[in-house]
C-alpha cells in the first residue's frame, strides 16, 4: 500500500527542514536567528501552522479521493484568493492587465474543472481549504518578511511544520506508521524533498 498522507509529510517536510537548517549554519544566520523578537517567533509559528502543516495534511488526504488533475486545478485558484487578500490587507493595487489575466485564468479553470459544487466533493474541500490556508501564508509571509530574513522565514515555516505534523501524527497513534516503511517508499520522497525545498526558497525570495 502507499504511504499515510500524514507520515508522507513528516518524511518529505522534515527533510526540507533538515536542509534549510543546513543552509543556515553559519555565524551571521545564527545570530539573525537568536535575535528574533518575540513578535517575529509569534509570526513563523503562524506561518508553520497555516503554511507548513495543515494545509499539506489537508491537501493530501484530499487527494486521495480526488484526481491529481482535478487537485491541480483547484490549487491553481490560488492565484486569486491571494489577490483578493492582498488588495484587503495588504492595500496592493491590481492594473487592468493583471485583472485582465487573472479573469482568463480564473475562466480557463472553472470551463475545464466545471462548477460541480466544492461541498459535493469532500476531498475537493479539503484541498479548496488548504489553497485558502495556504492564500493566507503568503500574505502573512509577505508582511514578516518586512523584518526577517527569507532564509529564516523559509526554515521557521517548515522546521515548526515538521514539529506540528509530529504532534498530529503523536496524538493520532500514527508514529508507528514509520516502522512499516519500505526503502522503496521512502526513496521516491527524496524527490518531493528537493523540489519543495527549492520552492520554499525561490517563493520566498521573490516574495521579499
Amino acid at each position: 500500500g502507499g504511504i499515510d498522507p500524514l507520515i508522507f509529510n513528516i518524511i518529505k517536510n522534515g527533510g526540507v527542514a533538515i536542509i534549510l537548517s543546513l543552509l543556515l549554519i553559519s555565524k551571521s544566520n545564527l545570530k539573525s536567528l537568536t535575535s528574533l523578537t518575540h513578535s517575529q517567533w509569534m509570526k513563523l509559528i503562524f506561518i508553520g501552522i497555516i503554511g507548513g502543516s495543515i494545509p499539506f495534511v489537508l491537501f493530501f488526504e484530499g487527494l486521495k479521493i480526488v484526481s491529481a488533475v482535478d487537485a491541480n486545478l483547484v490549487h491553481k485558484s490560488l492565484f486569486i484568493w491571494t489577490s483578493l487578500m492582498a488588495i484587503g490587507i495588504l492595500g496592493e493595487k491590481l492594473n487592468i492587465w493583471q485583472i485582465a489575466g487573472y479573469v482568463i485564468i480564473a475562466i480557463g479553470n472553472i470551463f475545464i474543472f466545471g462548477l460541480s459544487g466544492i461541498g459535493s466533493n469532500p476531498g475537493i474541500l479539503l484541498i479548496f481549504m488548504a489553497t485558502l490556508l495556504w492564500s493566507m501564508e503568503n500574505i502573512i509571509v509577505k508582511i514578516t518578511l518586512a523584518d526577517t530574513d527569507y532564509k529564516i522565514v523559509a526554515w521557521g515555516r517548515m522546521v515548526i511544520g515538521s514539529f506540528i505534523l509530529i504532534a498530529i501524527a503523536l496524538m493520532q497513534n500514527k508514529l508507528i506508521l514509520f516502522t512499516r516503511l519500505s526503502p522503496a517508499q521512502i526513496i521516491p520522497v527524496f524527490t518531493s524533498i528537493i523540489l519543495l525545498s527549492l520552492y520554499v526558497i525561490t517563493l520566498f525570495k521573490a516574495l521579499k
